[in-house]
């Protein structure tokens, strides 16, 4: 179920439906967990919003003020919350697919490195670390790393 992408989409309510039906059939006495929330935090496009609402924002928190993304004009303070909501992105792609990092015109080549060190920040992990997506395949390569390091002189 996991691995649907769009044309699954289209049935995924009947898809979770089922699937639901299928692990409560094997459970012991289910009971309903009565702090589910069926409710997510509203995810904020600040590219989309008034600029008296944008000013707000950067008001609230400095990182809504920082653009990552320059083609789609995405905040800081989105890929931060693309990282942090439950089930939150912990690859490159993640980013891309919560946030739309990488989705402008230019494919992430302004933001990739930018997205990169965010999610190093956010999760505590070396940059060399990360994945593209999950499956291990490295978002850094060992050519980036030495780039890297002739660049910022390290």
């Amino acid at each position: 179920m996991a691995g649907i992408k769009s044309p699954g989409l289209a049935c995924a309510d009947e898809i979770g439906q089922h699937v639901a039906a299928l692990v409560t059939a094997k459970m012991d006495n289910p009971q309903p967990n009565e702090k589910f929330n069926p409710r997510r935090k509203e995810r904020v496009r600040f590219a989309n919003l008034p600029p008296e609402r944008q000013q707000q924002l950067i008001e609230q928190d400095k990182r809504y003020g920082r653009i990552v993304c320059r083609c789609r004009r995405i905040t800081e303070a989105e890929v931060v919350d693309s990282i942090h909501r439950n089930a939150g992105a912990t690859s490159l792609d993640g980013v891309k697919r919560r946030a739309g990092c990488g989705l402008g015109r230019c494919q992430g080549g302004f933001c990739d490195e930018e997205v990169l060190r965010i999610l190093s920040r956010e999760l505590g992990i070396p940059i060399d670390k990360i994945e593209k997506d999950l499956g291990g395949a490295p978002a850094v390569t060992e050519i980036f790393k030495q780039e890297e390091l002739c660049v910022h002189g390290k």
